[in-house]
């Protein structure tokens, strides 16, 4: 046999599978006292009683959706297991016979007692901060529907896609959970997270209950929701804290001992590693995670049998400028625009700029493309996320009675306007407007 091109020197990996985002552990570490919580969220479901809505936050990769995952399908497993003995008597609602995880087509001879609906809400298509609940709840009919009665993302009044949504519901039946990852991401249009927990109180549905699970990365989130939703939404609410570094290191030596070949790593470069991803993700076991997974690549296509500390560092600075790329574009219009607007100042030598100009700034960059300007207050709150998220860094100065005490802002030392303008690049929402930016002034 000859060798193939593909061929490497040396094999580190040994089953790549265990280090991909969408792989589930067979046993989650670090996350008894969340789980716990979230077994009594979703026990009601499994008692045949009426479900519970919950709230789950925390940064990403501190387990909020492994965890859901996990739960869910021991929720399913449970259930079927429970449906098979004849000895058990169903509560108020029959026993679930079949689960349909969505996306699945709903036929009128699916015998469904429990659906589980689970949505990011950063992937819908949206135009502006302001129409996403509107968009979650066409995903949810067209989930439920055959292609060719799918509908379309626009055009429809919005009291007529929730009259459809529960129509659908109705005709599915049973009790339905609803997990909305990323709900942040509706912004300040938060009708769905009210309409579907009330959606049987109110007379919309008769043949289903409805419990709704929203996991957010931003805990403000919560306390910009109206009461109202507050009150139903955050019926139950389960915090993740970040990861310890040796909590990273105990999940790396898990993922490691399954996913690398016996030999080829040492607790130091785990440790490493660990220190890297808590140091910059604020313990992200995905980010610890995807430096080994990276550091495994390179010492292979060195021809490397064991890896390095240097390894490690050079996959920790190939990762730095990727995710800061793929986190740009995941920001919602108006953050993009006011990082378009800072590229811009600076581009003109014009950063740290001060707040008021930086707003006039963006005004001009969110009318170049289209989008309503937020307020300055408004503006200021983007500002506060921008800074949070480590892309900004926030400059206070006070010169007294003199200019007093004032705010500038500029990138952080791990942005700049070059990743900004490659973000830029892979997005078709947002187009690099040029802009005139005045001479700082008073703001």
């Amino acid at each position: 046999m000859t060798d193939s091109v593909f061929d490497s020197k040396s094999e580190i990996i040994e089953n790549a599978e265990v280090f991909e985002e969408d792989y589930t552990p067979d046993e989650i570490l670090c996350r008894d006292e969340m789980m716990n919580e979230y077994v009594k969220v979703l026990r009601p479901i499994y008692k045949g009683r009426p479900p519970k809505n919950a709230f789950l936050y925390g940064d990403t990769g501190v387990g909020k959706t492994a965890v859901t995952k996990r739960l869910t399908d021991q929720l399913i497993s449970d259930i079927k297991e429970q449906k098979d003995d004849h000895t058990l008597v169903a509560n108020e609602f029959s026993i679930v016979s079949d689960t349909v995880v969505l996306p699945h087509e709903v036929t009128e001879d699916d015998d469904v007692d429990l659906t589980i609906i689970q949505l990011n809400c950063q992937n819908l298509p949206t135009k502006s901060d302001t129409n996403s609940s509107y968009q979650v709840a066409i995903a949810m009919v067209n989930e439920m529907r055959h292609q060719e009665d799918k509908i379309a993302t626009t055009g429809y009044a919005p009291q007529a896609v929730y009259n459809m949504l529960y129509e659908e519901i109705d005709r599915v039946g049973g009790t339905f959970l609803v997990i909305l990852d990323e709900v942040d991401a509706i912004g300040s249009d938060d009708t769905i997270l009210y309409e579907l927990p009330r959606s049987r109180s109110n007379g919309d549905i008769h043949n289903a209950r409805i419990g709704v699970i929203g996991i957010s990365n931003d805990y403000t989130f919560r306390k910009n929701l109206s009461p109202k939703v507050q009150d139903t939404l955050c019926e139950r609410e389960i915090r993740f804290p970040a990861y310890e570094a040796q909590e990273l290191g105990d999940i790396l030596a898990a993922r490691c001992e399954v996913g690398l070949v016996d030999g080829s790593y040492s607790e130091e470069n785990l440790r490493l590693a660990s220190a890297l991803a808590r140091r910059d993700s604020s313990g992200s076991a995905r980010k610890a995670i995807d430096i080994i997974k990276r550091a495994a690549e390179i010492a292979e296509d060195e021809g490397a049998t064991e890896l390095k500390d240097t390894y490690i560092r050079e996959a920790h600075e190939d990762l730095q400028q990727g995710d800061m790329v793929s986190s740009i574009t995941h920001q919602d219009n108006h953050k993009l625009i006011a990082l378009g607007a800072l590229a811009e100042a600076e581009r003109l030598g014009q950063t740290p700029i001060r707040t008021k100009t930086f707003h006039e700034a963006y005004q001009k960059f969110a009318e170049g493309t289209n989008t309503e300007p937020l307020t300055l207050r408004g503006f200021h709150n983007h500002l506060s996320r921008l800074s949070m998220f480590g892309f900004v860094e926030e400059l206070t100065n006070n010169e007294g009675r003199k200019g007093g005490r004032y705010n500038e802002y500029q990138f952080s030392e791990d942005l700049s306007k070059e990743t900004v303008k490659e973000a830029f690049d892979t997005m078709n929402d947002i187009n690099w407007v040029t802009i005139r930016i005045r001479p700082n002034a008073e703001g």
